[in-house]
C-alpha cells in the first residue's frame, strides 16, 4: 500500500510538471504548411496587439525553428516605402518598408533581437534567417 502511495505522488508530480517541461524545452518542429501558419500567426498577432480584425499582414516569411520558437518576418499591409535595416548578432536585414522579426512560440511574440540576448535563439539560426531573407524564401522553399 506504502508503494502505491508514492507511485501515484510521483506520477502526480510528473504529470503536473509535464507541460512545464514541455514549455521550456519546446520543440523544433518546422512550419509545413506557411499559408496556414501566417492565419495562426495574424490571429495571435490582433489578439496580443488589439489591432483591427481585419488586420492582414502584407508580407510574411517563416525562416525556420529553433527551440520551439518559429523565426518570423512580416510587414503590415499598408507600408511606407522607404529602407529599413536591422542588424541582429552581427546579421544584417534589409527590406523596402518598416519590418518586423520575431520568434514566436506558444502564441507570443518576442523581438527577435531580445530572443538572441537572452539566448532563445543563437547566432547561427539568425545568420541562416539573414540568408533566406536575402534570397526572399521561406524555410520551407
Amino acid at each position: 500500500m506504502k508503494k502505491w502511495i508514492v507511485f501515484s505522488g510521483i506520477l502526480l508530480i510528473l504529470l503536473l510538471l509535464l507541460p512545464l517541461i514541455y514549455a521550456y524545452t519546446g520543440t523544433d518542429q518546422t512550419v509545413s504548411d506557411v499559408e496556414a501558419f501566417e492565419k495562426q500567426v495574424t490571429a495571435d498577432w490582433i489578439k496580443q496587439t488589439g489591432e483591427d480584425k481585419e488586420f492582414t499582414l502584407g508580407t510574411f516569411r517563416y525562416y525556420g525553428t529553433e527551440n520551439g520558437y518559429h523565426i518570423i518576418f512580416f510587414t503590415g499591409q499598408v507600408v511606407m516605402p522607404m529602407m529599413s535595416q536591422k542588424t541582429i548578432a552581427g546579421s544584417t536585414f534589409s527590406y523596402n518598408c518598416i519590418f518586423r522579426l520575431y520568434a514566436y512560440r506558444n502564441n507570443r511574440f518576442i523581438d527577435l533581437d531580445e530572443a538572441y540576448k537572452k539566448g532563445l535563439v543563437s547566432k547561427e539560426t539568425i545568420a541562416k534567417a539573414a540568408e533566406l531573407h536575402a534570397a526572399n524564401k521561406n524555410a520551407t522553399e
